[in-house]
């Protein structure tokens, strides 16, 4: 599979570290079979524990998500975003069509094991990367319902082939081209953009009052009297 969900380590691993690959910190929304070495054992979860918690935790990432994108917009009126910051958006943007994406990927993938199911016979484009706040803004507004939709439609996919097969419901799905490696990352994926998103509108300067704005900027002309 291509667009990855996860970004690359930010910095190499000392001698006989092992790696974390997703976050460590912010929400905990039911990761799917991912275990993070601060909060889980080693095991990871069986394949079938995986597809029956993925409804709860994209229910969970996307109400989180929500939240932090009305707050963060909020915060953002009349201000204008420094470029860290307007960098810092539009990645959250792209981190999230990059997850409806890969979700409507696996749905389009197992359409043929589900045919009960009406998925699109249309294979789903890679998103096209946001350039400016504005544009992120309105991505998000388009990709979280997106995102929704299309992981219900492949958890339902995945939910009947794991009923159909049991066991060799693992080995099916891999045969239809799903990584099982991108599916367990999904959940770890949007907790880590949760608490981005809930970082960067905690490090948005909301624009000042026309009270607060109107003695400063006259202050150099009339003195501090």
């Amino acid at each position: 599979l291509t667009a990855p969900l996860l970004p690359p380590p930010q910095a190499p691993l000392a001698e006989g570290e092992k790696e974390e690959r997703f976050c460590v910190g912010g929400p905990d929304i039911s990761s799917c079979g991912q275990p993070r070495k601060s909060t889980s054992v080693n095991t990871a979860m069986s394949f079938a524990d995986v597809v029956a918690r993925m409804e709860a935790a994209m229910g969970q990432a996307s109400l989180l998500l929500n939240d932090r994108l009305r707050t963060l917009q909020s915060r953002c009126q009349g201000v204008t975003l420094p470029p860290a910051q307007a960098t810092e958006i539009c990645e959250i943007a792209d981190g999230v069509a990059a997850a409806a994406y890969h979700a409507q990927k696996w749905a389009f993938a197992l359409r043929s094991q589900v045919p009960k199911l009406d998925i699109q016979d249309t294979k789903p484009t890679r998103p096209y990367p946001c350039e400016s706040p504005e544009e992120a803004f309105a991505a998000l507004h388009i990709t979280l319902p997106r995102l929704m939709v299309n992981s219900t439609l492949a958890q339902n996919a995945l939910g009947m082939i794991v009923k159909a097969h049991g066991e060799a419901a693992e080995a099916k799905v891999v045969a239809c081209g799903v990584s099982l490696q991108d599916l367990r990352a999904l959940a770890p994926h949007l907790e880590r953009l949760v608490l981005r998103l809930g970082r960067l509108s905690t490090a948005v300067r909301a624009a000042p009052t026309l009270r607060e704005f109107v003695p400063e900027y006259f202050r150099p002309i009339l003195g501090r009297k």
